[in-house]
This record gives C-alpha cells, structure tokens and sequence, in this order.
C-alpha cells in the first residue's frame, strides 16, 4: 500500500522483506481513471513493523523514471491536493 507519493518516491507499507540499496520494480494502481504507473526504485530505508502494524514502512526513491511518467506523478498529486483543498475548505 502506497501511503505517500510524490514525483520522487513513494512510502510503501508491505510485508515485503528488503533492505537499504535494494532494487525493485513497481507497478503502483493509481485511483480511477488513472493508468497504473510502472516504475523502478532503491529502498532508501525501512522501518519495521511494531505492533499493532503488521507492514513495514519503506522509503522507496524512483529511478530513471522516464519524464512522461514522472509527468503523469505531477499531474496524478496536484489532482489529489486539489481534491483534498476542497474537502477542507467546506
């Protein structure tokens, strides 16, 4: 589950294991309406699961991310702080 995103990276809640430096392929579903976005990143870090969560945090930076891509992230966050501004404004 991506808690946060953002042209740069993302932080990831996953059983997954893994460590710092390692490499990863990702396939992120955005919300509807959007094209999933496909992309490599290095984990930058992870914090590991303390009860009650049962997924690890893991800081995650994108990679050669081509610029259409990256373009689609720009486009993909401010739809949703657009959203979230007039949910907060009413």
């Amino acid at each position: 589950t991506a808690l946060n995103i953002s042209a740069g990276g993302l932080l990831l809640a996953s059983r997954m294991t893994g460590a710092s430096g390692d490499l990863l392929e990702l396939e992120v579903e955005l919300d509807r309406g959007w094209a999933p976005l496909k992309a490599n990143g290095v984990v930058l870090s992870v914090v590991p699961a303390t009860p009650p969560r049962k997924a690890s945090r893991h800081h995650i930076r994108f990679v050669s991310l081509p610029d259409d891509v990256r373009e689609q992230l720009i486009r993909y966050v401010l739809d949703r702080q657009r959203r979230a501004r007039r949910i907060w404004t009413k």
